[in-house]
């Protein structure tokens, strides 16, 4: 525990619940009316210092933020991440997921959601419908991109977790 730590000792009133291992405090800076923070109560800064249950245990109070946000304060969609490290935008170091509400015409155009940390990759539909389509021949393997085989994958929003944009 850290004394100067927000989540280490949150105002009573920024309190939404508290599990064993985490607990859930409404931003004192929200990005939209019932932004929720899940922080682990031991004091650590990343993902990958957290402990495993401690990992799932925030990971299962995801869906509880979701439907408390969504009966307190309404919700047409969400956006759940993290950032890890000064350079994606942390400032408190002590580990807190954010779950952020959003609302049908909270920004003009959301297509691409948290892509809009880096403003110019935010609307990367935007981009490709400005870009000619190639004409290039597609490799004949199976599932490679530009096979025509369709490649699917789940892009799960946690950076750090494996699987995540720095493991690929």
């Amino acid at each position: 525990m850290d004394d100067t730590c927000p989540f280490c000792l949150p105002e009573i009133s920024q309190v939404a619940f508290v599990e064993p291992l985490l607990k859930a405090i409404w931003d004192g800076f929200p990005v939209s009316a019932g932004h929720l923070l899940i922080t682990p109560h031991r004091h650590v800064p990343t993902w990958s210092d957290l402990h495993a249950t401690e990992q799932s245990a925030i990971l299962a109070a995801i869906e509880k933020s979701r439907s408390l946000i969504a009966e307190t304060h309404g919700a047409d969609g969400f956006n759940v991440g993290f950032n890890e490290g000064v350079a994606a935008g942390q400032t408190i170091p002590h580990f807190h997921l954010h779950i952020i509400p959003r609302h049908e015409g909270d920004m003009a155009d959301p297509r691409g959601g948290v892509r809009h940390v880096i403003p110019s990759k935010g609307n990367y539909l935007a981009a490709l419908s400005a870009t000619p389509i190639s004409k290039t021949p597609m490799p004949s393997s199976p599932g490679s991109p530009g096979s025509g085989t369709p490649i699917c994958s789940t892009n799960l929003m946690l950076a750090g977790s494996p699987g995540g944009p720095e493991h690929r």
